[in-house]
């Protein structure tokens, strides 16, 4: 019975006094969070509440009272146009808590086995989830499909699929979640159209550049006949020989020009549309230019996104004429923000032996303040954290040998060290705090724990699991005490209010993980083939794929609420931010200037550090456009946080 009580895989199951252990007085007492249907040999039956006991003859039904989450993925679905699709859901269900629906369950699912866990109850509602599915797909063709929000047409798919399994079963639907559909056919019409985009936009700055030629070639020819049918028209020597040191003048120059421009052709990577940039005078042909270079480097995605953000500005003009209405919905949408809306206290970046802290609402010329280091024993910075002691907020910044802790008001930094000398040039790239402990990944010694008050020596934790692996990142500690962590393919999660209770493995897949986040309901991780990995946490078995793939590896995954909403921050070293609907789904782009590798977010500002470190680019929130500004430091970034608060301040935030 504690077996079950504690197994979080566990749902249900059915017994009799026999399997109870001992042999006289057998006795069964419900265990908390379950409901049981008891049958005694010489009673009547009865529904059990929590702490009911039963001794005696018995036969009994125990069920868990709180929801199951349940994960489904299937491949093969075939769209109305033909394309194979692989579609994804979750839903939460209701397990039995009436004399009637425990016995439904007891006898549509524990007659065979006497255990139900999440794996048996996905089997047994799978075929009508797939045939729901299965229905939802080949109904639309695969365009259509990929774009619409599917969730109401979903949820009504599969009640009415699922409507027989589910009153057999005494189960009750309550809510179909985080709907996907993944398509190879749909990324190839993607790309397709962006690679013909870019030939089309290839072919036409090539043929502006040859035009821009020729007219330099038609003006010096003009120049050069009009030139010499003046001097036909005069008649002193004098003038005719200053007229052709005029047009010595002018060859030279105009030979001049393309030396200079044949120079700059190389320097510049054999670009002519940047060589000929340098030369002109015209300067709004010269800005006509900039402008399609700048476009010539973007990505698909970002010229996707500028795209969007023209049409949206049309809309938006044509949707001035409704002001009253607009004016309605903005200020539901700022009650949403205000009520769930966490905005930026501060922003800290952690490079060389110390750590920034700005407050970016002031602008770039915002103020800052300086934690140095380097008086401390601990080597380089590597990253840096806001966590919640139990004296209060502190400051954390991860080194190469330890972690400096600086509570907040307190200006003299606390050196902690780690176990044993790192033979490496990494260090701590995470930190976390929970019950009077500090927790910290180190990429070489895995996880350590040290006593906030330096009463103990630190402990490194779960050595069996780090030590067969190449890199341990991220360590958070979630709102109900439980520790995260990720260890080459996998994340791991141990609970710190109940010890006793043994390590969950949320398997990944092949290469390691990069760095993850934690939801209210999920994981997400992304990995360094640019794939981003989801779990429910209540079912750690095999991951879902978000629908957003990059190119390369991805460097860094925050949560932000945006527009009321949460987001997924998506840093991955291309030309801006990629940011996910965790609600509804879509993906959109703040577009940079260079390439993006660290990011987080708050409600009102997102924040994004340049590849080479020196800069970090910050936009509004609400703005899908270029950077508001730029904030620039003198050394090499190597990580960034965004401390919050609410939109309404009511304490401290970490």
């Amino acid at each position: 019975m504690e077996r079950f009580a504690q197994s979080a895989d566990a749902l249900a199951v059915a017994l009799d006094a026999d399997a109870l252990p001992g042999v006289f007085g057998k006795r069964l007492v419900v265990p908390e969070g379950c409901v049981a249907w008891i049958e005694p040999e010489d009673a009547a039956a009865r529904l059990a509440a929590p702490g009911d006991s039963v001794r005696g003859r018995f036969e009994a039904v125990l069920v868990k009272r709180a929801d199951v989450a349940l994960s489904f993925e299937f491949s093969g679905l075939a769209a109305a146009d033909g394309h194979e699709v692989t579609a994804g859901l979750q839903l939460v269900l209701r397990l039995p808590r009436t004399e009637v629906a425990i016995r439904q369950l007891a006898a549509t699912l524990l007659r065979e086995q006497p255990a139900l866990d999440h794996d048996r109850l996905r089997a047994y509602l799978a075929p009508a989830v797939r045939a729901a599915l299965a229905r939802h797909v080949a109904a639309r063709a695969l365009e259509p499909l990929m774009e619409s929000d599917p969730r109401a047409a979903l949820d009504e798919a599969i009640r009415a699929e699922s409507e027989a399994l589910l009153f057999d079963a005494g189960l009750e639907l309550l809510e179909l979640r985080l709907p996907s559909f993944y398509s190879e056919a749909f990324e190839a019409i993607r790309a397709a159209r962006a690679a013909a985009e870019l030939e089309a936009h290839r072919l036409a700055e090539q043929q502006r550049v040859q035009e821009m030629r020729a007219r330099l070639e038609r003006n010096e020819r003009l120049k050069r006949e009009e030139i010499e049918a003046f001097a036909r028209r005069l008649r002193y020597q004098g003038v005719l020989e200053e007229l052709e040191l005029r047009e010595q003048l002018d060859r030279k120059r105009f030979e001049q020009q393309v030396q200079r421009f044949e120079a700059l052709y190389e320097k510049l990577g054999r670009d002519e549309t940047k060589a000929l940039i340098f030369l002109l005078d015209d300067e709004q042909l010269k800005a006509q230019l900039l402008r399609e270079l700048i476009r010539r480097d973007m990505t698909p995605e970002q010229l996707a996104a500028l795209r969007a953000e023209e049409l949206e500005r049309r809309v938006a003009e044509r949707l001035a004429a409704f002001g009253a209405h607009a004016a309605e919905r903005e200020g539901q949408r700022a009650q949403r923000v205000a009520r769930s809306g966490m905005r930026t206290r501060r922003l800290l970046v952690a490079f060389g032996k110390q750590v920034l802290a700005f407050e970016p609402s002031a602008g770039e010329r915002c103020e800052r303040e300086r934690y140095d280091f380097s008086g401390g024993p601990l080597g380089w910075v590597r990253s840096v954290r806001v966590v919640a002691t139990r004296r209060g907020p502190a400051v954390v910044a991860g080194a190469q040998r330890g972690i400096y802790v600086v509570l907040d008001g307190e200006t003299e930094p606390r050196a902690l060290t780690l176990p044993r000398e790192p033979r490496g040039r990494g260090g701590v790239n995470a930190a976390a705090a929970f019950g009077g402990y500090l927790y910290a990944t180190h990429s070489e010694l895995g996880l350590t724990r040290w006593d906030e008050y330096g009463l103990e020596r630190p402990e490194p934790l779960f050595e069996a699991v780090t030590a067969r692996n190449e890199a341990t990142r991220g360590v958070q500690v979630s709102a109900d005490g439980r520790l995260y962590f990720s260890s080459g393919p996998d994340i791991y999660r141990c609970d710190l209010v109940r010890p006793s209770h043994e390590l969950v493995r949320f398997h990944g897949r092949e290469g390691s993980i990069t760095g993850f986040v934690l939801s209210e309901h999920e994981v997400f991780a992304g990995t360094g083939e640019g794939r981003v990995l989801r779990w429910s946490i209540d079912d750690p078995g095999s991951p879902r794929e978000l629908n957003v793939r990059k190119g390369g590896p991805i460097y860094m995954l925050r949560l932000a609420e945006i527009d009321g909403a949460p987001h997924l921050l998506v840093g991955a070293k291309e030309h801006g931010i990629t940011a996910v609907s965790l609600e509804q789904g879509r993906a959109f782009d703040y577009r940079a200037p260079e390439a993006i590798r660290w990011v987080d977010g708050a409600t009102d500002f997102v924040y994004g550090v340049s590849r080479d470190g020196r800069a970090v680019h910050v936009w509004d929130a609400d703005r899908l456009g270029e950077p508001r500004f730029v904030l620039r430091v003198p050394e090499r970034i190597q990580d960034v946080w965004v401390q919050k608060e609410p939109m309404v301040r009511e304490g401290p935030a970490c």
